[in-house]
């Protein structure tokens, strides 16, 4: 081997191998790969905790409305429910206003509570 060979392969020996840097203005594989996910898992708790929160408020306006224990529902007043409806009242308004006006009264004496009543929807309220 000639000298100039045999320095050369002095010269290369000098020179220890080590792991390339990242390429500049690309952010690490790891990160590129979880932010994304994490994100995702971060908005799919956020609409869980407002399904809940949600439907906990709709619980409770429920059980702030309810009518008192003593106020019962007769099945003849759910089937006058049922037959009175916003289409039906409606068209009876814009053929025949007075005929509109006996039928709400009438849907009212057997729908809505009486409030005179020993039992009716006042009485609870008649002790405070």
């Amino acid at each position: 081997m000639p000298r100039s060979e045999e320095a050369f392969e002095r010269y290369l020996r000098e020179f220890r191998p080590r792991k390339p840097r990242p390429l500049p203005g690309r952010a690490p594989i790891l990160l590129r790969h979880w932010v994304p996910r994490i994100a995702i898992a971060a908005m799919l708790v956020l609409i869980v905790a407002a399904m809940i929160f949600l439907s906990r408020e709709r619980k409770h306006e429920a059980q702030l409305v309810q009518p008192p224990a003593t106020a019962v529902v007769q099945p003849a007043t759910r089937s006058v429910a049922r037959a009175v409806s916003v289409q039906r009242l409606t068209m009876l308004a814009q053929t025949d206003p007075e005929q509109l006006d006996a039928a709400l009264a009438e849907v009212s004496r057997k729908l809505l509570p009486h409030v005179e009543l020993a039992g009716g929807a006042l009485h609870g309220l008649d002790t405070e």
